[in-house]
């Protein structure tokens, strides 16, 4: 997406360098402690759950990231999935509702590069 120049803040836990599934090493602009201070609170137009099933998992056990999701759907912001498995589990604890489902998208079966495309058309 940056690369497309959309301003995208990476925020990650660890802090630190990540080896991604595809060995891309990526380091996150902010650390997921401070995703809940100051501006970044309410700025989420898009927030997007990156990876596969298990790193989703991860990112979703963490409740940091249920407050984002909750302040993104509040704000009229979009969510965005590339794992198939996060509707289940966003509808399970109670984050996905047919209230806020059309704020809602995932990549499903679409090239990551399309998915990007939809995404950065979207907001």
């Amino acid at each position: 997406m940056r690369q497309r120049g959309t301003a995208v803040d990476l925020v990650g836990n660890p802090a630190n360098w990540v080896n991604g599934a595809s060995g891309l090493a990526v380091h996150p602009d902010y650390p997921l402690a401070q995703l809940q201070q100051g501006a970044m609170v309410d700025s989420y137009s898009l927030l997007i759950i990156p990876g596969s099933a298990s790193c989703a998992t991860t990112l979703l056990s963490d409740p940091r990231v249920h407050r984002a999701i909750k302040s993104t759907f509040a704000g009229g912001g979009l969510v965005a999935a590339m794992s198939p498995v996060v509707p289940q589990i966003l509808a399970n604890i109670g984050l996905l509702e047919s209230a806020n489902s059309s704020h809602f998208l995932v990549q499903g079966t679409q090239s990551t590069a399309d998915f990007v495309k939809l995404l950065i058309g979207a907001y």
